[in-house]
């Protein structure tokens, strides 16, 4: 009834750096959030104010854990990709070693 259509080589190649770029952005930014709020805490311990440093001290921790869980929710489609790129490259191998091979037979008839 339906059937599965295969990407291209370019589309699967195409979605897998879109899915890198997501990762390692995520990752980037959360390391960054993570950085500055970091920093703020550390001038919020010399004036003694614990609301501030709590404040800052949760946004650090949210910043990098919503990039990580962002990872780990994502990492089951990078697998896919990535299985679905090897698929495709090994097609294209076993098709080239086809023409390969039907060139060299009509190459040995002509000769």
């Amino acid at each position: 009834m339906f059937q599965e259509k295969k990407p291209s080589a370019a589309r699967a190649l195409e979605s897998y750096l879109a899915y890198r770029q997501v990762a390692i952005g995520s990752l980037l930014a959360g390391g960054a959030g993570s950085l500055l709020s970091l920093i703020k805490m550390m001038h919020s311990l010399g004036g003694g104010n614990l609301e501030e440093l709590g404040i800052a001290l949760n946004v650090a921790c949210l910043s990098l854990g919503y990039a990580i869980f962002l990872n780990l929710l994502l990492l089951p489609v990078g697998f896919l990709l990535r299985k679905t790129l090897g698929e495709i490259e090994q097609a294209d191998k076993v098709d080239q070693a086809a023409g390969t091979i039907s060139v060299r037979r009509k190459r040995s008839r002509a000769g």
